[in-house]
């Protein structure tokens, strides 16, 4: 009885290895295929710091350029009934 026991377990332990095996070949294979992407140079901002600008005119510099280049800028606000809309959304998981 032991036996059978340690025999399906070892079994069992082996798929569980392969199956993550297999799924970490897999990312790492649509890594590579992926690639990195286009990566930018970022300049340093210390030139506008020498010139006397504060952290919140760099920010918002940083954010008109972004929004002039296209890049999507979110302005995130809560809704005012925050609680019932998570709720709606917990209950939608439940079903």
């Amino acid at each position: 009885m032991i036996d059978l026991a340690l025999m399906l377990t070892v079994e069992g332990m082996s798929v569980v290895f392969l199956v993550l095996s297999v799924l970490a070949l897999f990312m790492w294979t649509m890594g590579k295929l992926a690639g990195r992407g286009e990566v930018k140079e970022v300049k340093p901002v210390s030139k506008l710091k020498e010139a006397g600008f504060s952290d919140k005119e760099i920010f918002a510099i940083v954010a008109a350029l972004m929004r002039h280049e296209g890049m999507q800028v979110v302005d995130v606000e809560p809704p005012k009934n925050w609680k019932k809309v998570a709720r709606l959304y917990a209950m939608r998981w439940v079903e």
